[in-house]
């Protein structure tokens, strides 16, 4: 039984999950650059190692946005706005709007991450055909 208001903890299975599921990511993403799931040339707008280090990258941020969002524990938030060469201090934000606001980011990463796979593994069976058919 748990208190209204308090914050549910996630299970160590749940932080499991989206951990892989975050480091899955930048993980596809290096698979890609690496050469082993394949990807037509012309699609890559740098060089293979600059894709590879933002899948690295990319795995790497969408780890704690998750965490703080939906990771067990009690979180302190405080907000500001800072615009160059001046900031402007507020008090301290409740503890579920900052983790509404982590939780947005998190998701955000979150579906990009499914938009990925689903497009690489589209990508990954259309050249599987196209070698089968030749």
């Amino acid at each position: 039984m748990s208190n209204e208001g308090e914050p549910q903890a996630i299970s160590k299975r749940g932080a499991w999950i989206f951990g892989l599921f975050a480091s899955g990511t930048g993980l596809l993403i290096v698979l890609v650059a690496a050469g082993v799931i394949p990807a037509d040339e012309r699609s890559f707008g740098a060089p293979r190692w600059v894709v590879g280090a933002a899948g690295v990258a990319f795995g790497l941020l969408a780890l704690p946005f998750n965490w703080i969002a939906f990771g067990p524990g009690e979180r302190r938030f405080s907000g500001g706005m800072a615009l160059p060469f001046f900031w402007v201090s507020s008090s301290r934000i409740g503890e579920w709007t900052g983790r509404l606001l982590f939780g947005g980011g998190a998701i955000l990463i979150d579906l990009f991450f499914v938009w990925v796979m689903v497009r690489g593994v589209r990508q990954l069976l259309r050249s599987r055909r196209e070698r089968a058919g030749s």
